[in-house]
């Protein structure tokens, strides 16, 4: 039986099939896919997974083509010991920001694994998300409250265990597993703010639209301001900027 230590399972829940090649600036890594190593691409077809690992152990970097879009990941544990994450993850992908038809769910991830599951970007992607609009003049990290044990982020439909850098700038739509429902920690120039964004699980509250339930910084303290637009039953819109 194979070993499948340090290896990414990928599954293609999309309508199509997936090329899986290396990425070229891993120039003398080799992909190994369900324990046999190649330079050759591999294609995934609807419905199948495979074991993806590399010679370079626990880090890979890959090009998935998919209907003519060319999508470049890093996941593994990082070449970095000082920043490397303590369980596989994706590490890079270029298309975090939304763009592209795939989009993707992390679980299952321990130091020597993870499984990815692939799947063609549809309507409802959005719905029960916060838009996050960064205006500030440094980066802003989003990450789950630790409260929420159980609940995963999902960052323009790509649903990770890992943490989000939101630029200057730039806008992410923000959900949860949790649904219309999500603890999320901003960080912001070493200060760590915890919201409660979506719809108030208390029955009794109204009205029933996307809001802030709880803010950690509430009383004023720490350098972010926001405000708040669109409210709806699904979705609402965050403004984020420093304050004057």
């Amino acid at each position: 039986m194979a070993n499948f230590d340090n290896t990414v399972l990928m599954v293609n829940g999309a309508a199509g099939p997936i090329a899986i090649d290396k990425h070229p600036d891993f120039d003398d890594m080799v992909l190994i896919f369900d324990g046999v190593e190649t330079n050759a691409t591999y294609t995934l077809a609807p419905g199948k997974q495979v074991h993806v690992g590399s010679t370079y152990v626990n880090d890979m970097g890959v090009i998935l083509t998919y209907g003519g879009d060319g999508r470049f990941m890093e996941l593994g544990m990082g070449g970095d010991p000082d920043d490397a994450p303590k369980v596989y993850s994706v590490i890079t992908d270029d298309e975090a920001d939304g763009n592209g038809p795939l989009r993707y769910a992390v679980t299952d991830q321990t130091p020597d694994s993870m499984t990815i599951a692939f799947r063609d970007k549809g309507k409802d992607d959005f719905k029960n998300t916060v838009l996050m609009v960064n205006k500030a003049k440094a980066s802003i990290d989003i990450d789950r409250d630790p409260n929420f044990d159980d609940m995963q982020l999902i960052f323009n439909g790509n649903t990770t265990s890992g943490s989000y850098a939101l630029d200057p700038g730039q806008q992410v739509h923000v959900g949860s597993t949790y649904g219309n429902d999500m603890g999320v920690c901003l960080t912001y120039g070493g200060d760590e703010r915890y919201m409660e964004l979506g719809i108030n699980p208390d029955p009794d509250t109204k009205p029933t639209v996307f809001a802030v339930i709880s803010d950690s910084e509430d009383d004023g303290s720490g350098p972010l301001a926001y405000t708040v637009a669109d409210q709806t039953a699904v979705s609402m819109t965050m403004t984020l900027r420093d304050k004057s």
